[in-house]
């Protein structure tokens, strides 16, 4: 019997690369999609012939119809599809086509945060997902360097898919652990810790560059309202992207005038600008920077405050963090010329990001301990905390006089040239 994936991965070798059109027709679409064989007869000729009809409807990959078994309808009619690879070698665990996935029922946004392709991108943008209302959209987003998934099913998100939906973008809905004892999702509830991730819905087309939206983007805004009302999911990471006239004609200028990296940076710039909360909360002031957002989210738990403030709070952390610290180097790596210079960027903005995330919790976690023993909030760190703590700082440091060194011996060429 063979694996699904190795379906896929049979689907992918025979495929062509995607060709993007309109604004976008000089750009080189991301490698992770692929249109299927030109002819849909060929390719179902050749999976009959590798495969049994019982492997491939298994895979999905072959649906039953009025005339008998057949190539399932995406595959058949040539829609772009994103190859969904848990790490680069290995092969897919299922097929995005179109709008939908293939082999498996989840959340297509589930699975694409999953992918190796998304987290990589993460990696340069920041732990965010940009919610898509058309394939074209998709394609044009993730050409340019965004992460994207299709919107599918978010309007229509219920039941246990609901814990779900929370519990892949780390968002904190529930303080009570003994709600989920009689619940089936807590038998397969994943036990590591998910890395919070805004979703971005966007408002807008940028495959046609327009600043008309898609009609799916309020019913999808309204059901996400409805779980927030009456069943306490948090909403205050999820944003609309839609930009304005400026920024459209600044993409365009950049397309014609630019590289692909100005392209990246205008969307980027502009997505940052130009989006508005799902949900705002005017009761309190959000943090406006990375040091006012730490000393927030630490104050929750060294007081009595509710800690199920803590989850927002620690979202806004994180997304300045990636802001203020993470993203600026990412970016001064990209643009500079040393490779060993680069590396050692890349290098600092990588600990860091593990640094300050890993303090936040070692002090946080410790003063919460503290706060419901009783103990003072000011109490000392532990002797192997603190310890944990300094070595992680002697690695940054470490690596900042590694960087200064680098640049040192740079202008040192520079004044040794005749």
């Amino acid at each position: 019997m063979a694996d699904a994936s190795v379906i896929y991965e049979f689907i992918v070798q025979r495929g062509r690369p995607c060709i993007l059109s309109g604004p976008w027709q000089s750009f080189s679409a991301h490698p992770a999609f692929f249109r299927p064989e030109p002819s849909s007869e060929e390719l179902w000729a050749a999976l009959q012939t590798s495969f049994s009809l019982e492997d491939l409807i298994n895979a999905h990959v072959a649906v039953d119809g009025e005339s008998g078994p057949g190539l399932h309808p995406d595959l058949a009619n040539g829609a772009t599809i994103f190859a969904v690879r848990s790490e680069p070698d290995q092969p897919p665990s299922d097929l995005l086509a179109g709008e939908g996935l293939i082999g498996s029922t989840q959340l297509p946004f589930a699975a694409v945060l999953d992918s190796c392709a998304a987290r990589s991108l993460m990696d340069h943008v920041g732990p965010r997902l940009f919610i898509t209302f058309t394939s074209h959209d998709l394609l044009a987003l993730w050409s340019t360097g965004l992460p994207a998934a299709p919107a599918t099913g978010l309007d229509a998100i219920r039941g246990e898919d609901v814990d779900r939906f929370c519990d892949r973008l780390g968002l904190l809905r529930c303080l009570y652990p003994a709600r989920w004892k009689s619940c089936s999702f807590a038998a397969t509830q994943s036990t590591v810790q998910r890395r919070s991730t805004s979703l971005i819905l966007v408002g807008w087309s940028p495959a046609m560059l327009s600043l008309e939206g898609h009609s799916q983007l309020d019913q999808v805004r309204q059901h996400l309202l409805r779980l927030q009302d009456h069943l306490g999911v948090p909403l205050n990471e999820i944003s609309i992207w839609k930009p304005t006239a400026e920024g459209i004609a600044r993409m365009r200028n950049c397309i014609e005038l630019g590289t692909e990296a100005d392209v990246h940076h205008a969307l980027y710039d502009s997505a940052e600008r130009d989006n508005e909360l799902l949900v705002e909360t005017p009761s309190q002031e959000l943090p406006q920077n990375y040091g006012a957002a730490a000393s927030y989210w630490l104050s929750l738990h060294r007081s009595a405050a509710d800690p199920a403030l803590g989850g927002p709070a620690w979202d806004r952390l994180q997304r300045l963090l990636e802001q203020e610290l993470i993203q600026p180097l990412m970016r001064q790596a990209d643009a500079t010329a040393d490779a060993v210079e680069r590396s050692l960027i890349m290098a600092l903005a990588e600990v860091s990001r593990l640094m300050h995330t890993q303090l936040a919790l070692i002090t946080s976690n410790y003063a919460s301990t503290i706060r419901k023993a009783g103990g003072p909030a000011n109490a000392l760190l532990p002797p192997e905390q603190f310890q944990q703590s300094l070595i992680l700082v002697n690695q940054f440091l470490s690596l900042g006089r590694e960087l200064e060194l680098c640049r040192r011996n740079q202008n040192s060429r520079v004044l040794r040239r005749p």
